[in-house]
């Protein structure tokens, strides 16, 4: 006879496999946690998160705040920002500024890039390219 957990480890693993995650979300298509871009905000500028780089960065330019994703149940609001989100540093990468691109270093050097959701579709796809 199953036990109570292993009933519900099976309707979760059920569950996950009827309703696999999207492959993109918002308009710019930024890497995607279920539903939800992976969105960063700092000095009032929403930045969207776009894959890893292994580009030289100039210096930490100060704290980010992390988005939440809501992408559950009936009334799923996506990718938010807390009342009091988790904070990382932030760097800059030479020869962009602050302002339409940033960076978040990971332990291991590399870097992941945010990209200002103002910023036009052919010059964030241009950044990108770059950065690659």
């Amino acid at each position: 006879m199953r036990t109570d957990a292993a009933l519900l480890t099976a309707s979760l693993a059920g569950a996950l496999t009827l309703f696999p995650a999207c492959a993109g979300a918002g308009s710019g298509g930024g890497e995607v946690s279920a539903d939800c871009a992976q969105l960063m905000r700092f000095e009032d500028v929403v930045y969207v998160g776009f894959g890893t780089t292994g580009r030289d960065v100039s210096e930490e330019v100060g704290e980010g705040a992390l988005s939440d994703c809501d992408d559950m149940g009936q009334d799923p609001q996506g990718a938010f920002f807390p009342t009091e989100p988790d904070k990382v540093p932030l760097v800059a990468l030479e020869g962009y500024e602050p302002a339409e691109v940033i960076g978040v270093r990971a332990d291991d050097g590399t870097v992941t890039i945010y990209v200002a959701e103002s910023v036009p579709d052919e010059d964030r796809d241009a950044i990108l390219e770059e950065l690659g």
